[in-house]
Order: structure tokens, then C-alpha cells, then sequence
């Protein structure tokens, strides 16, 4: 505990030079224009170490949501998704502190520890960083894969899995997306299922989501959006080395694709 408190100062600096060096640069809005030139990561930062772990913390404009980033979530054979937490609505310099230390704490949930144990995780070598990203109010978001998930020998297939409002919905597993394949050897798009939701999570005033009453679509994508997601996957594909799959979340924001996450697809 001590440590943690004896390097606040320190935190509170580099927060206060990354923020204003952010807003001098501007170079955030450009910082994946190689991956699309519909793509803003706008959201993101500029990246420093925290003084616990040397891991990278990112900082950001506004700060909206406190993200894990853990040396033992994405594994070959092991996948940490949803063992740790995310802190969302962060507006203050106290609040993000507050947010920076129960992620970290996250790290040795039950849970988290638990399933490492499971996967012979070895648990003195994990370590747990933490990415502050500015909340993007989606019009519509989901995710994709670089791959078929239901066809191994359909090479260089992407998924998509799409819902109208924030993807919390698809993440949570609440209800079943609308889900299109893309198909690169037949040029062609192919609707598997509609979306089943009936409600649509938004930020509210207070900068929470919550279900707000806009009238749900059964299609959320149209044949254009799919086809920049797809560019868009290929082209994150491509800077992270070419021969992994990705398991990327996104969003769209007045017909700008926000990235959220990218990390290696692991086979369940």
C-alpha cells in the first residue's frame, strides 16, 4: 500500500505533462491514419510508464474509462477477457487515481486467480497495466475477427458482429448481434442473423450508459460500413505483423470508425 501512495505525485505529474503535450501535439487524431483513412484512435493517448510496474499507462484529453491491460490476458491457450475491471466514467484527477488502483488490484481478483491457477498461469510473473481512453458515444458498435470463427478453412474471412448503440451489449453477451460474414474470394457480404435487441445504450447526461428510446433497426450495417471495417481489420492485421488474428473492438461515431481494442484471437 505504501507504494502506492509514496508514487501518487509522481502519477499526478505525468498526467499533467502528458495531458498538456497531448494538447500541444495534436498528433493523437493521426496516430493510425496508416491503418484507414476512415479510422480515428482519437480516443487514445500519450503513452508513459506507471512508476509500480513500468508498464504502459496511457493519457488521454478527457478521461472517460480506465481500461486493463494485464501480461496475462491474451496467452496462446489462455484468455483473461472479462476477468478484470474497467472503471467507466472517470472525470476528475482524484477519481482517476481511485480507477488506476482498482484496475491494478483487479489483477488478484478471485476470479482472475482462480482461472490462472486452472491454466497454469504462473502467478509470480503477471503484472497489470492501465490505458485511459476518452468514452466514444457510439452510434453503432461491435466487434470483428479477422477469420471465420465458424469455418477454419475459410481463409481470410472477417467477422462481424454489429449492434445499434454502445457494444457493451455484444461484450456483455445480452441478447444475439447481427453478425455478417465478409467473404474476400466472392467479393461478398453475408447477413448470418439480425440483431435481437430492443434497446439502445448511450452515454446519458451523466456520462453513464444507459438505455436510451431510439427505435431499433433489425440491420445495423449497410454494405459500405461493412466493407471499411473490413479494410479497417485488415489494415490493424497488417501493422501488428500479418500473421496473427485479430479480435478488435469498435464503434461508429458520426461515420467515423473509432478502434477501441485490438488483441490476438484466441480459439475458445
Amino acid at each position: 500500500m505504501s507504494s502506492r501512495v509514496s508514487g501518487l505525485p509522481l502519477m499526478r505529474r505525468r498526467f499533467s505533462i502528458a495531458r498538456s503535450i497531448i494538447s500541444a501535439s495534436g498528433v493523437s487524431s493521426n496516430a493510425f491514419s496508416s491503418a484507414s483513412s476512415t479510422v480515428s484512435l482519437s480516443s487514445f493517448f500519450s503513452v508513459s510508464f506507471c512508476f509500480r510496474t513500468r508498464l504502459p499507462i496511457g493519457f488521454c484529453r478527457i478521461c472517460e474509462a480506465a481500461k486493463l491491460f494485464a501480461n496475462a490476458e491474451d496467452l496462446p491457450n489462455f484468455s483473461g477477457a472479462g476477468l478484470y475491471d474497467t472503471v467507466k466514467n472517470v472525470k476528475t484527477e482524484k477519481k482517476l487515481i481511485e480507477a488506476v488502483k482498482t484496475v491494478w488490484a483487479s489483477l488478484w481478483n478471485f476470479e482472475a486467480y482462480e482461472a490462472r491457477v486452472r491454466n497454469y498461469v504462473d502467478q509470480h510473473t503477471v503484472h497489470m497495466s492501465a490505458l485511459i481512453q476518452v468514452g466514444v458515444n457510439m452510434d453503432s458498435g461491435g466487434v470483428m475477427f479477422t477469420k471465420d470463427p465458424f469455418d477454419a478453412d475459410n481463409k481470410n474471412a472477417i467477422y462481424i458482429s454489429a449492434v445499434w448503440g454502445h457494444n457493451d451489449s455484444i461484450t456483455a453477451n445480452k441478447f444475439i448481434p447481427e453478425q455478417v460474414l465478409f467473404n474476400p474470394k466472392s467479393n461478398a457480404v453475408q447477413v448470418l442473423t439480425l440483431t435481437q435487441q430492443n434497446t439502445v445504450i448511450k452515454f446519458d447526461e451523466g456520462g453513464d450508459l444507459a438505455e436510451s428510446d431510439e427505435t431499433v433497426k433489425r440491420r445495423v450495417l449497410n454494405d459500405k460500413n461493412v466493407r471499411e471495417l473490413v479494410k479497417t481489420a485488415n489494415n490493424i492485421k497488417r501493422v501488428f505483423g500479418g500473421k496473427k488474428e485479430q479480435d478488435i473492438e469498435w464503434g461508429i461515431m458520426n461515420g467515423k470508425i473509432y478502434i477501441v481494442q485490438a488483441r490476438p484471437y484466441v480459439d475458445k
